[in-house]
């Protein structure tokens, strides 16, 4: 069975509430997947993402979006993701931003905080599915 189909099973409960996130290369496809298809999910909820690309903010701005870095990264620069917030930013968004003064790439534990998690509860997607997954 296809990834995509088994993961459609699972969250077809709930399909308002598709959440699209990641941590460091696996976090570069979370904001893509947004940018590729931005009426599937509700929010993205980004950790730090290795060179993200600032040409999917205008994508990114019409979606709640959510960004933690550590300001000590030395695998993916913080620099990288201050760009795509500005690029949100400039595109009428507004991103969420989490720098983490001193902390490194591995900031797993952004995963426990329970914060996070009540923001993403606040988040639904708004409207239908408008695009079919081709070619990802």
């Amino acid at each position: 069975m296809p990834c995509w189909i088994a993961w459609r099973t699972i969250i077809a409960s709930t399909p308002q509430r598709i959440y699209s996130t990641g941590h460091s290369m696996g976090d570069r496809g979370a904001p893509y997947f947004a940018f590729r298809l931005p009426s599937r999910f509700a929010a993205v909820l980004s950790v730090s993402p290795i060179s993200p690309i600032t040409a999917w903010g205008r994508s990114l701005a019409q979606m709640p979006v959510w960004l933690f870095h550590g300001t000590a990264d030395a695998s993916a620069p913080i620099a990288e993701t201050k760009e795509l917030v500005q690029a949100i930013e400039a595109a009428g968004g507004h991103p969420r931003f989490n720098s983490l003064e001193g902390r490194g790439h591995f900031i797993l534990d952004v995963y426990g905080q329970p914060d996070v998690y009540n923001w993403l509860l606040q988040q639904k997607r708004r409207g239908s599915i408008t695009q079919k997954p081709t070619g990802i």
